[in-house]
């Protein structure tokens, strides 16, 4: 093989490895990008998880509570009923 197609080989070779290096720049530089957006949107989303579980606490509250409102009144109304008709 000609000392020239060797050089032209080596050329050749050398551009590819340049743009594999360019390549792998970009992708490198992509990932610190995503890295960046994912620790800068991580706290949003985690506090409305936390919003989230308290809006689930605080609704299972009020239902509760008005459960125990109407067993309650319930129990009142019986009560006035049972004085009503012993009257």
């Amino acid at each position: 093989m000609p000392k020239q197609e060797i050089n032209l080989i080596l050329a050749e070779l050398n551009k590819v490895q340049q743009v594999q290096a360019l390549q792998v720049q970009k992708l490198d530089n992509y990932i610190k990008s995503d890295d960046e957006w994912k620790n800068s949107v991580l706290p949003s989303i985690q506090s409305m998880q936390k919003f989230q579980g308290f809006s689930d606490t605080g609704m299972a509250l009020l239902k509760t509570i008005i459960v125990i409102g109407a067993v309650i009144s319930a129990i009142w109304a019986g009560i006035l009923f049972i004085i009503k008709q012993v009257r």
